[in-house]
Protein backbone atom coordinates (compact mmCIF):
# COMPACT_ATOMS: atom_id res chain seq x y z
CA UNK A 1 0.00 0.00 0.00
CA UNK A 2 1.24 3.39 -0.90
CA UNK A 3 1.43 6.30 1.23
CA UNK A 4 -0.45 7.65 -0.07
CA UNK A 5 -3.48 5.38 0.15
CA UNK A 6 -2.50 5.21 3.75
CA UNK A 7 -3.13 8.74 4.21
CA UNK A 8 -6.66 8.89 2.24
CA UNK A 9 -7.53 6.03 4.43
CA UNK A 10 -6.86 7.67 7.63
CA UNK A 11 -9.13 11.19 6.44
CA UNK A 12 -11.71 8.97 4.84
CA UNK A 13 -11.93 7.10 9.00
CA UNK A 14 -11.70 10.61 10.29
CA UNK A 15 -14.60 11.54 7.79
CA UNK A 16 -17.01 8.42 9.00
CA UNK A 17 -16.36 8.42 12.70
CA UNK A 18 -18.00 11.68 13.70
CA UNK A 19 -21.57 10.39 11.38
CA UNK A 20 -22.84 8.72 14.12
CA UNK A 21 -22.41 11.38 16.54
CA UNK A 22 -24.00 13.68 14.06
CA UNK A 23 -26.78 11.68 13.64
CA UNK A 24 -27.12 11.03 17.30
CA UNK A 25 -27.15 14.84 18.18
CA UNK A 26 -30.16 15.37 15.70
CA UNK A 27 -31.91 12.29 16.61
CA UNK A 28 -31.71 13.82 20.30
CA UNK A 29 -32.22 17.60 19.03
CA UNK A 30 -29.26 18.84 21.32
CA UNK A 31 -25.41 18.31 21.83
CA UNK A 32 -25.33 17.94 25.33
CA UNK A 33 -21.96 16.11 26.73
CA UNK A 34 -20.17 17.63 23.53
CA UNK A 35 -17.55 20.24 24.71
CA UNK A 36 -18.02 23.45 22.96
CA UNK A 37 -14.13 24.40 23.03
CA UNK A 38 -13.60 21.12 21.51
CA UNK A 39 -15.74 21.31 18.67
CA UNK A 40 -14.47 25.10 17.93
CA UNK A 41 -10.84 23.53 17.94
CA UNK A 42 -11.73 21.15 15.96
CA UNK A 43 -13.43 23.19 13.28
CA UNK A 44 -10.09 25.38 13.07
CA UNK A 45 -7.89 22.58 12.26
CA UNK A 46 -9.99 20.89 9.67
CA UNK A 47 -10.69 24.33 8.15
CA UNK A 48 -6.56 24.85 8.62
CA UNK A 49 -6.30 21.52 6.39
CA UNK A 50 -7.88 22.61 4.01
CA UNK A 51 -6.17 26.14 3.23
CA UNK A 52 -3.05 23.78 3.82
CA UNK A 53 -3.99 21.18 1.01
CA UNK A 54 -5.47 23.90 -1.17
CA UNK A 55 -2.28 26.10 -1.01
CA UNK A 56 0.06 23.06 -1.74
CA UNK A 57 -1.09 19.93 -2.84
CA UNK A 58 -4.69 20.34 -4.27
CA UNK A 59 -5.47 17.21 -3.31
CA UNK A 60 -9.12 17.25 -4.48
CA UNK A 61 -9.79 14.49 -2.50
CA UNK A 62 -8.85 15.78 1.10
CA UNK A 63 -10.43 19.14 0.33
CA UNK A 64 -13.70 17.43 -0.18
CA UNK A 65 -13.19 15.43 2.58
CA UNK A 66 -11.88 18.27 5.17
CA UNK A 67 -14.61 20.11 3.76
CA UNK A 68 -17.65 17.86 4.91
CA UNK A 69 -15.93 17.16 8.41
CA UNK A 70 -16.46 21.10 8.62
CA UNK A 71 -20.07 20.74 7.76
CA UNK A 72 -20.77 17.60 10.07
CA UNK A 73 -18.98 19.93 12.45
CA UNK A 74 -21.06 22.92 12.05
CA UNK A 75 -24.11 20.86 12.89
CA UNK A 76 -22.44 19.93 15.86
CA UNK A 77 -22.15 23.51 16.59
CA UNK A 78 -25.54 24.64 15.81
CA UNK A 79 -27.40 21.96 17.92
CA UNK A 80 -25.22 23.15 20.61
CA UNK A 81 -26.15 26.62 20.76
CA UNK A 82 -30.17 25.82 19.68
CA UNK A 83 -30.47 22.85 20.74
CA UNK A 84 -34.53 21.73 19.68
CA UNK A 85 -35.18 19.66 22.82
Amino acid sequence: MSIKYLGMLGSFLAFVCSIPQVIMVIENGNANGLSLSMLWMWIAGMMSLFVYIYKTTKDKILMFQYFFISLEIVVLLYYSYFPTA
